[in-house]
This record gives C-alpha cells, sequence and structure tokens, in this order.
C-alpha cells in the first residue's frame, strides 16, 4: 500500500519540480533535480500515515462484520448470500462511520504539508508537495475506493482465517487471553480466608 500511494506522489512531485507542471500557480520558481533524500524520507513518513488510516477502516469495518455476522468462518459457505449481504452491510456501515476521521485527518496533513510550500526553501517545498498530494490520493482513491472496492470483490472470505492461524491469535474482543494486572496489587483472599 506504501507503494501504491508513494508511486503518484513520486510522479507529481517530479512533473512539478522536475519538468516545471503548475510551478506558477503554486508560486515555484525553476526546475532541477530531486533531493535525493526526499523519496526515502516520505516512503518512511507514508508508511505511519497509511497504518494509521488502514487500522480507522479496517477495525470499524471489522467491528460492524461482528455485530452482524456471528457464524464461524468454516460455516460461511452455508450461508450462501446471507454472509455476501453482512459483508456488504459491514463495509458499508464501515466506510460511512470512519469516512469522516479519515477525510478529517487526511486534510490536516494536506494543510500541514502544504504549508512547506509558503517558506520558500526548495527541499522543503519539495517533501511538503509531495506528502500532501500522496495522502489527498491515499485518502480519496486508496481508502475511499480501492480498499472497500477489494472487500467488497472478496466478499466474506475477508474474514476467514486458517485454523492454526486463529488459535495462535489472542481473542481481543472478549478480554479472556489479554488483561491487564497491576504487579503491586495483593491478590483477592480465598473463599475461606479473612482479608487482614
Amino acid at each position: 500500500m506504501v507503494t501504491a500511494r508513494a508511486i503518484p506522489g513520486l510522479g507529481a512531485l517530479n512533473a512539478v519540480f522536475g519538468w516545471g507542471w503548475g510551478t506558477s500557480a503554486l508560486g515555484l520558481d525553476g526546475t532541477g533535480p530531486i533531493d535525493s533524500f526526499v523519496p526515502v524520507v516520505m516512503f518512511s513518513v507514508l508508511f505511519g500515515l497509511s497504518m494509521d488510516y488502514l487500522v480507522f477502516l479496517v477495525s470499524r469495518i471489522a467491528e460492524e462484520w461482528h455485530r452482524l455476522h456471528h457464524t464461524p468462518p468454516e460455516d460461511l459457505a452455508g450461508l450462501n448470500g446471507r454472509a455476501i449481504r453482512r459483508n456488504h452491510q459491514a463495509i458499508t456501515a464501515g466506510l460511512a462511520s470512519s469516512g469522516r476521521i479519515i477525510a478529517g485527518a487526511a486534510s490536516i496533513m494536506i494543510v500541514v504539508f502544504g504549508s512547506f510550500l509558503i517558506g520558500g526553501h526548495r527541499i522543503l517545498a519539495e517533501f511538503g508537495f509531495a506528502l500532501g498530494f500522496s495522502v489527498l490520493v491515499d485518502a480519496l482513491v486508496i481508502r475511499g475506493l480501492l480498499v472497500p472496492a477489494l472487500m467488497h470483490l472478496i466478499g466474506p472470505a475477508n474474514w476467514a482465517l486458517p485454523g492454526w492461524l486463529d488459535r495462535a491469535v489472542p481473542r481481543l474482543t472478549t478480554g479472556e487471553d489479554i488483561q491487564v494486572r497491576d504487579p503491586l496489587a495483593t491478590p483477592a483472599p480465598s473463599a475461606g480466608q479473612r482479608p487482614g
């Protein structure tokens, strides 16, 4: 996913700063080579941002799926159309409820990265433009269109896990496997003991 976001960003970066497309509209002067560290830093920052957006979107879709659907993954084939409808409902509801969060976070990042164009430093302008454009593509195209479309096409198989992996992964929704314990807390007295 990082590559899918970074490629349009690198292309737009080269078009603006290498070829001069839209430099007058952005208030930039002249063209030249792209600084070599910009793509490296861009990839690392975009990786962190993409994980945030993906967690917002897919965790909300998974919550809707578990709310609508209580059948074990191995029984999905027997549900036929019901599992497909529930998958579509979960994706639609998850995208509808997390879309505003993703759009808000993306717009904040675009404004912040866009402010790098104002300073007049070419390196900061390259960095800000590439990241702002990449976040725009990620929020609108990848998270808003491609991920939900692929999840619709894959169907209920989105939620199927192999048996060995299902046994190895802790169940975070039930709270049985992961518990927070205070190391300083005293153990509760058993039934036959008096406290104190």
